[in-house]
């Protein structure tokens, strides 16, 4: 089963589905809301105010296939997670 790209951009206006640069979600917690599959990719536009989203990944990938998320722009972006503990 091929992949599902999911883009996020936090200027963004208001979310669309997600599928393509130009109708990205607002959110990350919204992309992960998403019934994710192993080899899906959830890609995040750098945004200069920040994301401030409670993110739950609920999905699993698998060793061969994991659930990947990046930046959109350039590897010189990066994000940080920070893990809480539940």
């Amino acid at each position: 089963m091929p992949e599902t790209i999911y883009y996020v951009d936090g200027s963004v206006t208001s979310s669309g589905d997600g599928l393509s640069e130009g109708t990205a979600l607002k959110k990350i917690n919204e992309a992960t809301n998403k019934s994710l599959k192993p080899g899906d990719k959830v890609l995040i536009k750098p945004y200069a105010s920040n994301y401030t989203d409670t993110v739950v990944i609920k999905s699993n990938g698998s060793e061969l296939v994991p659930l990947t998320f990046g930046v959109t722009i350039s590897d010189t972006n990066k994000i940080t997670f920070r893990r809480q503990l539940i």
